[in-house]
């Protein structure tokens, strides 16, 4: 069932008017018929069951959806600049694994740089790629994403569990155990590591060494993997 995200409060019974975007999909990608049951949820994590009208303009939220698809607690992953392909990828799958939020980095290794105004428009486009997956994976809320930060700009994190995954740390090191809406943060580095100089600056913030595998991982394969071994604690 296709769902979307509608910028309004929604309510049971409610008329809802369908902007351009989605009666688009609805009448020329999804091919709909009228009356045809969707999924739209507002940007305060509400969710309805809505049947379209006969002009597919138009929807009557029927039913609260009570199924939640959302993990319980946050995940931040804090994710290195790496190519636009691959960045996109990983806040893609993300999203659909149940991160909270992503927080953009910037590490000497990283091979791509934006400037302020670049950035402005990424994280636009980064918001869409969210809200796109988000509606694909029928969470009902969206994932907040900034950056990019600097390393010194992470001592604001507080989470329970504050992880750098490092190529070098011994395979014997894995991920904490956790315990149900416990928070953590993981860090995944540029494809280009990070330096000794940086891991001891992420020590004295707080956060623990960890391995994923004796096998070196490229960022956006590590990224995803560390969010379905986090995200399987908590589903």
């Amino acid at each position: 069932m296709q769902q979307y995200f509608i910028d309004q409060h929604l309510a049971l019974n409610e008329q809802v008017k369908l902007n351009k975007d989605i009666q688009f999909h609805l009448k020329n990608v999804l091919k709909s018929k009228p009356h045809t049951t969707i999924r739209l949820v507002d940007f305060h994590g509400n969710g309805f069951f809505a049947q379209v009208d006969q002009n597919i303009e138009n929807a009557l939220l029927t039913k609260p959806i009570t199924k939640k698809s959302d993990i319980a607690t946050d995940i931040t992953l804090i994710m290195s600049l790496i190519k636009k392909e691959k960045l996109e990828l990983v806040i893609a799958k993300a999203t659909e694994l149940g991160v909270s939020k992503i927080i953009l980095l910037h590490a000497s290794r990283c091979v791509v740089s934006f400037s302020k105004k670049d950035m402005e428009k990424k994280l636009l486009r980064f918001a869409t790629i969210a809200q796109e997956a988000a509606e694909t994976s029928h969470r009902l809320t969206l994932p907040k994403i900034i950056g990019p930060l600097t390393i010194p700009q992470l001592k604001d994190i507080h989470s329970d569990h504050k992880i750098l995954l490092y190529e070098n740390t011994d395979q014997s090191v894995q991920l904490p155990k956790m315990k149900h809406q416990q928070s953590v943060s993981v860090i995944v580095g540029p494809e280009g590591g990070f330096t000794q100089e940086e891991v001891a600056h992420f020590e004295l913030l707080g956060f623990q060494q960890a391995s994923l595998t004796h096998r070196v991982l490229r960022s956006e394969t590590a990224a995803m993997m560390a969010m379905t071994l986090l995200g399987g604690y908590y589903d």
